[in-house]
């Protein structure tokens, strides 16, 4: 196929610049418009005579002949064709593989748990055995009819294991000790009847302190008998594993057959593969090359001198069709490029404007966060010192250190998880701390109740959330009772729904429905008002964190209490 390959490019010169001259590019040579119109080959000539930039478009054949009629082939020198023949031939190369390879692991495996079964059996026999006898000395310890019942069931069942034996063949060595292993079961048997004989009381039909020597006699009668069968599965179990080791030997060695007669098969694919791949290659691969050559132009960015790729008749109908759609599109490609140009630049330019706005909307959100956490009521650090410094006045030194032990852990808490996040079970660890300070502050006044599910308490939140709102239940909650005050603290998990759950309750004055819709109103409040609202700011840092897996509720009815609830969604143990 020396010389199929012919590229044509913009002259100056006119018609008569498509000379003979070689082109340094492609090593082809330029054919003059009649040459190719004699040789009945189509190209794009943008210069030819007569013709504006408006009109330029390919042109088939001299006659007018479309594409389709051009590339009309009757199917049979098609590279499809040639394939679908290779793949028949590696379909049923690697259909007879396959059978042979299940043939040979199909019985390999049956040989195999055929003796694996054997042992089963066995183990089985001497397992059944082994309870029959664990029940027979529970019926002489104890002499209950439960116990007899289960002596019973397990004689049943030790007949069925030893039936079941007895198909076992291997050798006839092999049988004639399940043979003596019959009469030694049957011995065993017998001394288990005699002392159920003896335990019911014997003839006379009353048991006496005799009557249980006698079976206590004849029990250790049967352990000896029971001895005896535990050697005897010693030697059987040697027996099937020998045999099973040979049975394993003899599955090697069809492995071993196995994989050759795969390598072999491996070995006639391989070279019927090359074979077939070499005379394919050979009508693809210079017309695929010349082609290639042509596709330069596109790579080096010459496509405004591009205008066709013209080879000799192909070996290959594909390869006609392939070079036709090539030089049909290759004038799209110039606008294509323009285009994806300017959606690349206009895309990289939206591409940088949503990322330094997904940034800066991290880090406001980063930065409120951080701002709200560090929040913290100075009047409770206030009360705590004054509280403090009276217990110094009072001489009580034990209950000061408590207090200032609990204070500093609070505030290295706070200098230590500030602008971080901690665990849920730190955070309770922590509000411990302050109900502590609360209960030396208002003493009996108030009760602080802790009812915790544990199971999700390792989950990430932001440090500081529930302080403010057992502080809201104090304050504004207990504020006016005049009776003892109750604050409950609970979490609980559901697991089919993922979600857990927070709960502060009071047994407080309550609030009214008004009341109720304009707290629920401050939540959303701006940033002054949540500095003085603590509700507010755990909302605020929580809807920060969990986004819309996150829900604050409130329940309360005048005279009744108040309890807030924080729903957290899609959370796990």
């Amino acid at each position: 196929m020396a010389g199929a390959g012919i590229y044509e490019r913009n002259n100056s010169a006119g018609s008569e610049g498509y000379g003979k001259a070689r082109s340094q590019d492609a090593g082809r040579i330029y054919e003059n418009w009649d040459s190719c119109r004699e040789r009945n080959i189509y190209r794009y000539c943008p210069n030819h005579k007569g013709k504006s930039r408006g009109q330029q478009k390919y042109r088939l054949w001299e006659h007018g002949y479309s594409m389709a009629l051009l590339l009309k082939k009757d199917g049979k020198n098609t590279i499809r064709s040639r394939l679908a023949g290779y793949m028949q031939l590696i379909l049923g190369m690697a259909l007879l593989a396959l059978l042979c390879f299940f043939f040979f692991h199909g019985v390999s495996i049956w040989q195999y748990q055929k003796n694996m079964d054997k042992v089963l059996v066995l183990n089985d026999f001497f397992s059944e055995l082994d309870m029959n006898y664990r029940k027979l000395y529970l019926y002489v310890q104890d002499g209950e009819k439960e116990a007899l019942d289960e002596l019973g069931d397990s004689r049943k069942r030790l007949d069925e294991r030893m039936n079941a034996l007895e198909d076992v063949q291997i050798s006839e060595g092999f049988v004639r000790d399940i043979q003596d292993l019959y009469f030694v079961l049957q011995h065993y048997k017998e001394q288990s009847f005699l002392i159920q004989e003896k335990m019911q009381g014997g003839k006379t039909g009353t048991f006496t302190p005799q009557l249980l020597g006698e079976a206590v006699t004849l029990y250790r009668k049967a352990g000896e008998i029971y001895q005896v069968m535990s050697a005897q599965y010693k030697d059987l179990h040697l027996t099937l594993i020998h045999e099973a080791n040979i049975v394993q030997t003899s599955l090697n060695t069809r492995v071993v057959q196995c994989y050759m007669l795969m390598i072999i098969i491996a070995l006639i694919f391989v070279t019927l593969s090359v074979r077939h791949a070499s005379r394919l290659a050979e009508g693809i691969a210079e017309p695929i090359q010349t082609l290639t050559a042509g596709a330069k132009f596109v790579r080096t960015g010459d496509i405004d001198q591009f205008q066709s790729v013209v080879i000799a008749p192909s070996s290959y109908d594909e390869i006609t069709t392939l070079v036709a759609v090539f030089n049909m599109t290759i004038h799209q490609l110039k606008d294509y490029i323009q285009v994806m140009e300017e959606n690349a630049r206009t895309t990289e330019a939206l591409h940088i404007q949503e990322m330094e706005n997904l940034r800066i909307t991290s880090l406001l959100k980063a930065s409120e966060l951080k701002a709200l956490q560090m929040q913290m009521n100075p009047h409770f650090l206030f009360n705590t010192l004054n509280m403090i410094s009276r217990s110094v006045d009072m001489g009580d030194t034990d209950r000061t250190v408590l207090m200032l032990h609990k204070t500093a852990q609070l505030l290295r808490y706070s200098l230590d998880y500030s602008g971080r996040m901690a665990t849920l079970a730190k955070e309770i660890e922590m509000l411990g701390n302050y109900v502590f300070l609360q209960e030396q502050r208002f003493g009996s006044r108030i009760f602080f109740d802790f009812d915790l599910d544990e199971c999700f308490h390792q989950i990430q939140v932001p440090s500081f959330i529930l302080q403010p709102l057992v502080e809201n239940s104090v304050v504004h909650g207990l504020g006016g009772n005049t009776r003892k005050g109750i604050v409950e603290i609970r979490t609980r998990y559901l697991p089919e729904e993922k979600t857990g759950q927070i709960s502060i309750a009071d047994n407080g004055e309550g609030m009214t429905r008004e009341t109720q819709k304009r707290v629920m109103a401050g939540l959303d409040s701006d940033q002054e008002q949540r500095e003085k609202i603590g509700l507010a700011n755990v909302n605020m840092r929580l809807k920060l964190l969990f986004g819309e897996n996150y829900m604050l509720e409130i329940f309360s009815n005048p005279g009744e209490g108040t309890e807030i609830r924080i729903t957290l969604k899609k959370i796990e143990r």
